[in-house]
């Protein structure tokens, strides 16, 4: 008799978390963006000198601003419409990832991120907000998922992370007072950091490929499968 063998997924390295407390490290920034956005609230003075604008931070070098600008927002809608996502994706990708590489990466990018936005402003327009960080954590995520969810075929996952740019990360209208660009700028680093961490990672990722093999008795020419076939006379 005649075997067909076939490969069927079990699982992979997505499959089941790998790191603890995802919610802690998310909880974490979440504190972080409200205690500072608090301040500057409540502070005089204090959002003025946290804010990052080409001009602070091009001409009189207050490379600081880049980092902290991330954490200020501007009012209570801004603050709570980051929010949201920023919990799923910091948990996401900390339970993945790892929780220090996911909170160390986004500070150091996210001040990349706001310096090349700010430098194609002009000086007197002021970054504030996580929006950056935001789209920089999707980026990373949806480059490793489409490279290690191979189980699905390339289509059907361009198709999948093509629905959740157009539904969650394309505006349905425009806010002159919302910066795009630094959505956008954001969403390219993340992915280029996230495929470049995916080629260092990629002997590591393949270890938790697991499939089960079936062995499914071929038909013969009758239409039978060869343990069936027809009495010979």
């Amino acid at each position: 008799m005649r075997m067909e063998i076939k490969q069927i997924f079990e699982s992979n390295y997505l499959s089941r978390k790998k790191f603890s407390f995802g919610e802690t490290f998310a909880l974490f920034y979440l504190m972080v963006c409200v205690l500072v956005t608090l301040m500057g609230w409540n502070t005089p003075g204090m959002t003025e000198a946290l804010v990052a604008n080409a001009k602070n931070v091009f001409q009189h070098e207050e490379v600081w601003r880049l980092f902290s600008t991330t954490f200020l927002h501007a009012d209570i809608g801004h603050l709570l419409s980051n929010s949201l996502m920023l919990f799923i994706l910091i948990y996401y990708n900390s339970s993945f990832f790892g929780g220090l590489f996911t909170l160390s990466s986004s500070f150091f990018f996210g001040a990349i991120i706001n310096g090349i936005t700010i430098y194609t402003y002009t000086e007197g327009t002021s970054l504030i907000g996580a929006s950056g960080v935001l789209y920089y954590l999707w980026g990373f995520w949806l480059v490793n998922y489409f490279m290690i969810q191979k189980q699905f075929s390339i289509m059907a996952r361009v198709l999948r992370i093509g629905s959740i740019f157009l539904v969650l990360l394309v505006p349905t209208s425009l806010d002159p007072q919302t910066s795009y660009r630094a959505h956008y700028i954001g969403l390219i680093v993340g992915m280029v950091w996230g495929g470049m961490n995916y080629l260092w990672n990629a002997h590591k990722y393949r270890k938790f490929e697991k499939y089960k093999v079936e062995f499914i008795p071929e038909e013969d020419d009758s239409g039978l499968p060869w343990n069936q076939s027809e009495e010979q006379y």
